[in-house]
């Protein structure tokens, strides 16, 4: 939990660092249930906005691409990080 709280990993990077030290997939598979939803992507749309104002691309399409490969090596899931950058990409044309 700590590390997907702290260190905002997404399940697959945390997934990876348990198979890597030896857990049995039992265990893996209760750790990563733990995780809740909604705190999950409270800590991906934060982490998506905070990137996307540091990042600088010559498209919308560049743009989105480099948020997605920023978030899957986190360890997110292509669902999820496409959801949460068509999310943003609608608010930000509704500030507009």
């Amino acid at each position: 939990k700590d590390k997907v709280r702290y260190n905002k990993w997404g399940r697959r990077k945390v997934e990876q660092a348990l198979w890597q030290k030896h857990i049995d997939e039992d265990i893996r598979q209760r750790v990563l249930d733990e995780v809740d939803s909604e705190e999950y992507l409270s800590i991906l749309r934060p982490l998506l906005r905070q990137r996307r104002q540091a990042m600088r691309a010559a498209s919308p399409r560049e743009l989105s691409q480099k948020l997605c490969r920023f978030a899957l090596g986190r360890g997110f899931t292509y669902d999820l990080i496409k959801q949460c950058i068509d999310i943003s990409e609608e608010d930000e044309e509704t500030l507009d």
